[in-house]
């Protein structure tokens, strides 16, 4: 009887494990599956997109075959205008980019942030960088110190590591050349001599 509950255990075991290569396949599955529902998403979206082209389309031309001569060419202009103004507005917003980038790489903060900023207006976008610098530059000060007054060590600025002092027992086993270059490392300063 305890040979077939061990049989029927190690079956199930053998069920609930399954090996690399059925891993695999079930995640391959699951991707392809994936892969054509947002293709098939992809196609309808477009598919509507391009109904609501010809729409506006459509509306569009009645809207001009009901207009006179002096309206359709009015029309026309306040189209032109309008496109104008957008194309100038995209060029701003890219030339604010670029200026943001500037900043930010200049100030040491992380480009990351920069798709959080409306760049419509540089003096509104140049004023949030100096906010975003002002609280990370606040944010860093504020841990630099926690973290001295917690007993921490802050590296050189030179970002290398500070040399351990020696300890006069630990001398005796030098040679003159590694003491040499102990005290030149600034390492031997302050042992004095009991004599």
């Amino acid at each position: 009887m305890s040979d077939q509950v061990q049989d029927v255990n190690q079956e199930q075991v053998a069920i609930e494990t399954p090996t690399e290569e059925t891993a695999k396949t079930v995640v391959n599955e699951v991707e392809l599956k994936h892969k054509n529902e947002i293709g098939g998403l992809n196609r309808r979206n477009s598919e509507l997109e391009r109904l609501l082209k010809e729409k506006n389309e459509a509306i569009e031309e009645n809207k001009k075959a009901s207009m006179k001569d002096d309206e359709k060419r009015l029309y026309e202009l306040e189209q032109r205008e309008n496109t104008i103004i957008a194309k100038e507005q995209e060029i701003s917003r890219l030339t604010n980019r670029g200026k943001a980038t500037k900043f930010m790489t200049d100030n040491g903060l992380s480009l990351d942030l920069l798709d959080t900023l409306a760049l419509d207006n540089w003096e509104t976008a140049q004023q949030k960088l100096e906010i975003m610098k002002g609280v990370i530059d606040a944010t860093k000060t504020k841990t630099i110190e926690e973290f001295k007054t917690q007993g921490g060590h802050v590296p050189p600025p030179g970002g290398g590591v500070v040399p351990a002092k020696i300890s006069r027992d630990q001398l005796q086993y030098m040679s003159a050349a590694e003491i040499n270059k102990a005290v030149d490392e600034g390492r031997v300063a302050g042992i004095g001599s009991t004599r």
